[in-house]
């Protein structure tokens, strides 16, 4: 089980080993984060960032890392840099509106398919550091979206990060005809238990086991 940041680096490094995809290649690996110029030139442009993010992107550097299917950086730009990487997002640039980013008080910060990954600054909607997935069918509607497009699946990017690794890790243990998949299942969902993740998140993440 993948237990604190030192257990997903082991996971993520032995994953890199014992797989030949491609996107390994790009995995989550570890330290090498932002100076504090960069998260000054980050937050001029939008914004003061939700502090517990701020301090993980200073001692990591997610630009380019990927955990399963969950990519840590919101887009891919010349730059190849995890700052201009957060400004594209919430700029003109992004692929979710302005306004609606700041009604909603959020900041992209990476994406899975269908699905857009937030943190949250405070706000009446959600605490601060809190992780916002953003359905894709949100698109179109983002002045009047429905209740199931918006999901908070994390209280922090910490809590995140080990709940995707152990994700990506029990997705690598389910048998090739899937006759494990619900024992598998019900691991996850245990080990959210021992992450102390909130119960209301569970049945969002059943969905995407």
């Amino acid at each position: 089980m993948i237990q604190n940041m030192q257990d997903l680096l082991d996971f993520t490094k032995e994953d890199l080993i014992n797989t030949d995809e491609l996107r390994s290649k790009r995995i989550f690996q570890g330290h090498g984060g932002h100076s504090n110029e960069d998260i000054l030139n980050i937050e001029k442009t939008i914004g003061v960032l939700p502090i517990n993010y701020k301090n993980k992107i200073k001692e990591y550097d997610f630009y380019g890392k990927l955990i399963g299917y969950f990519s840590l950086y919101p887009t891919k730009d010349s730059h190849e840099k995890m700052a201009s990487s957060l400004i594209s997002a919430n700029t003109e640039h992004g692929i979710l509106s302005q306004d609606f980013l700041k009604e909603q008080n959020l900041i992209c910060i990476g994406s899975r398919p269908d699905y857009t990954v937030c943190v949250a600054r405070q706000s009446k909607y959600f605490n601060e550091d809190q992780i916002v997935l953003i359905d894709d069918e949100i698109f179109g509607n983002e002045n009047n979206p429905r209740p199931e497009d918006i999901q908070v699946v994390a209280d922090n990017i910490e809590q995140f990060l080990l709940i995707i690794g152990n994700l990506n890790q029990l997705h690598r243990e389910v048998d090739d005809d899937e006759s494990n998949y619900d024992e598998k299942r019900d691991e996850f969902i245990n080990r959210l238990r021992i992450l102390n993740v909130n119960e209301k998140y569970y049945d969002f993440w059943k969905l995407l086991f």
